[in-house]
């Protein structure tokens, strides 16, 4: 198990598929901030305000950009590289995991800090060419979404691709988790997949600092509980109506106060008029 220790890269879960990395030199990059949409509420918690120095996009879907919860100095969503002494991201084009139902876009971001390299996968679907290996290259660190729903993929795709990359670590996301899932959202919990994988670690909410010499030898899959940043945020409202009444009251709020805006709109225009 990894130890805490006072050089290395921090690494904190804030829910569903979004990080945070802290470098050895305090600079903070985060991934996937989530949110519900007018027509969706996945998330009986919302995101936490925070401020980053980078933040990272895998794909333009409500459950991993709500990038207006977060003060960010730089957002990278797209095809890139960004660079410093001390950490090394890149963007790489993939490929949504059934893009016949949520369209094609996707960026794999491999992020290389204090000497580990971590892939988050974001939504990608299981196809790895030789040159999408070539691309990410080595991987210790996988953060792979795996749910017993298959919402993204089959238990049998989450195997290939983590027998293609040969992590270290599987750092298992996008899954149910207590307190901030919906039920609406379908998606389910891991317990049995996470009882067939051989060696099992649970990561507190404070995370760890793992460093190169930290890794474990033979693969392990390392759950993270919730970031008590995520954890204390207020439960929704809606959280205990049946799911069609919770996106019903949550598109007519949204409409009210779209048709409150109209309006004001309007009496602001007539009254200009009226001075004229």
């Amino acid at each position: 198990m990894p130890s805490i220790m006072n050089a290395g890269v921090n690494i904190i879960h804030i829910g569903h598929a979004s990080f945070q990395w802290t470098t050895s030199s305090g600079t903070k990059i985060l991934i996937d901030p989530y949110g519900n949409s007018i027509w969706t509420h996945w998330f009986d918690q919302q995101f936490p305000e925070m401020n980053t120095d980078i933040t990272l996009v895998t794909h333009p879907h409500y459950d991993h950009n709500a990038i207006d919860r977060v003060k960010s100095g730089l957002i990278l969503d797209k095809e890139g590289v960004i660079k410093a002494s001390d950490y090394h991201i890149r963007g790489i084009i993939g490929h949504h995991a059934r893009s016949e139902k949520f369209g094609s876009r996707n960026i794999i971001f491999v992020l290389e800090i204090d000497g580990i390299r971590f892939c988050h996968w974001g939504d990608n679907d299981a196809n790895i060419d030789d040159n999408l290996l070539h691309q990410l290259g080595k991987i210790d660190v996988l953060l792979l979404p795996v749910d017993e729903s298959e919402h993204l993929l089959t238990l049998s795709e989450v195997a290939r691709i983590i027998d293609r990359l040969s992590p270290k670590v599987v750092i298992p996301m996008h899954f149910y988790e207590s307190k901030l899932t919906s039920d609406c959202s379908t998606l389910m919990p891991i317990n049995s997949w996470l009882s067939q994988q051989a060696i099992v670690r649970q990561i507190p909410p404070s995370g760890l600092i793992l460093s190169s010499n930290g890794l474990p030898t033979k693969r392990e899959v390392w759950v993270f509980e919730r970031s008590s940043i995520s954890t204390s945020m207020p439960e929704s409202p809606f959280k205990k109506l049946p799911c069609f009444m919770q996106i019903s009251a949550v598109w007519l709020i949204s409409s009210a106060l779209l048709v409150i805006i109209i309006l004001l709109a309007v009496v602001k225009r007539r009254k200009a008029y009226s001075k004229e």
